[in-house]
């Protein structure tokens, strides 16, 4: 009886987590390598809006594992330090990750800190990042891309939007690993002989 109990308990919660991360993962569209809106402070400052509405909403942060809740505040301070830059200009979108390598190795103490999501990040295996090691990191390196902003703010404004999107998609790809729906599950016809 009780092993029905945890059981149905389980299911209800993949279920429910699996609705409520959808919905998370549409509120990052605007910081998606593929989409074609500007990232600016604006941006930023209404990304963070949308995604804090869904985090206190009925089917939100609620169901976030402690893990993916760590990945979602590394986002939220991300962008949170980014709304409040004014110099931060409109940037088009561009693939950010060799961009965010690079910020990772900056500061060799930094970098040496928090090497397992470094090294993760690497492997692009951002899913295997230690939650709270990757909050850490995160606000760390923020003040990086403002410093950069003060001194250029167009290579600071491009530094901003690769961190604000590796750090949603780094969310978005431990969403995907909780859930494990990039598993690959076709059969291999190998197998079989």
């Amino acid at each position: 009886m009780r092993l029905d109990i945890a059981k149905q308990r389980s299911t209800d919660l993949l279920n429910r987590r699996f609705a409520a991360y959808g919905k998370l993962w549409l509120q990052m569209h605007p910081l998606a390598v593929y989409s074609s809106e500007t990232f600016n402070a604006d941006a930023a400052r209404s990304t963070s809006k949308d995604l804090s509405n869904w985090y206190f909403s009925d089917s939100g942060g609620l169901f976030l594992s402690t893990t993916a809740r760590d990945f979602y505040f590394a986002l939220q301070d991300t962008l949170k330090t980014f709304s409040d830059a004014v110099k931060l200009q409109k940037v088009p979108h561009i693939d950010g990750r060799n961009t965010f390598t690079k910020m990772l190795k900056l500061d060799k103490a930094i970098a040496w800190k928090y090497r397992k999501c470094v090294q993760a990040y690497e492997d692009e295996q951002p899913e295997r990042m230690p939650g709270k090691d990757w909050l850490h990191l995160c606000r760390e390196l923020s003040p990086h891309a403002l410093k950069e902003l003060a001194k250029d703010p167009v290579h600071g404004s491009s530094l901003a939007f690769c961190m604000a999107q590796q750090v949603s998609s780094a969310l978005r790809t431990r969403l995907a690993h909780e859930l494990q729906t990039r598993l690959d599950s076709t059969s291999k016809w190998w197998r079989f002989w």
